[in-house]
């Protein structure tokens, strides 16, 4: 409908969530989901996407540009055209998207342009070493001063994990938090600033293979 505007639904690395937009899409045919625009941002043809390096690059060394890119860039053109609820529009990442996603979520302030009322964190990798050796990886445990600049906050977030997921990767962990202690070290935080506009749900699920449920859950409003 011409005359209505509707969310958006931003997800990073398109070549993990392929089957899920096909899915979403299918939802919403059958009345299943919430119409809304599914936006997937990946890399050209002949990057490998799959690549962790590759995909740190863009989510961990050069998260301030890829933030600024889909802040001023890609969200505006788009929505010239289709005309977004930004008042209910989400970014969603997940893993290494993850750690970007709680990266725009606590610096949406810092730009004019806020596209997304909504963030989802799905399995946030902060021990990653692909971002613990960034320069400004320290910076996450405050949230990147965002309750030094703001008094209040205003954005709605959806945090998520695995429950089984820890055992996954905890040769990488070293003295970092796992996956679901970063999570859970993020809510103690959260708390501390009296932040109400969040949730956090634990699936029964390794590192990834609760997402494309938890995606079509989040359309359907449940």
């Amino acid at each position: 409908d011409a005359s209505k505007r509707y969310p958006a639904l931003v997800l990073t690395d398109a070549v993990w969530r392929f089957n899920d937009v096909a899915a979403l899409f299918d939802a919403m045919e059958k009345g299943e989901a919430a119409p809304q625009f599914i936006i997937t941002i990946g890399f050209e043809y002949d990057t490998d996407g799959w690549d962790n390096k590759v995909r740190a690059n863009v989510f961990c060394d050069h998260k301030k540009e890829f933030l600024d890119f889909i802040t001023d860039n890609m969200m505006p053109y788009l929505n010239r055209t289709y005309g977004f609820d930004t008042d209910d529009s989400t970014l969603f990442g997940h893993s290494q998207g993850g750690v970007f996603t709680h990266y725009a979520a606590f610096n949406f302030d810092r730009y004019k342009n806020k596209p997304f009322k909504n963030y989802i964190i799905g399995s946030p990798t902060f021990w990653t070493p692909y971002f613990t050796n960034v320069s400004d990886y320290e910076d996450y445990k405050d949230e990147y001063g965002f309750f030094g600049r703001n008094k209040t906050y205003d954005r709605n977030l959806f945090i998520t994990a695995g429950d089984q997921e820890d055992s996954d990767y905890e040769e990488y962990y070293g003295d970092n938090d796992s996956t679901l202690e970063g999570v859970n070290h993020l809510k103690e935080r959260l708390d501390g600033h009296k932040v109400t506009t969040y949730k956090v749900r634990i699936y029964s699920s390794h590192h990834y293979q609760y997402v494309s449920g938890m995606l079509l859950e989040y359309v359907a409003g449940k």
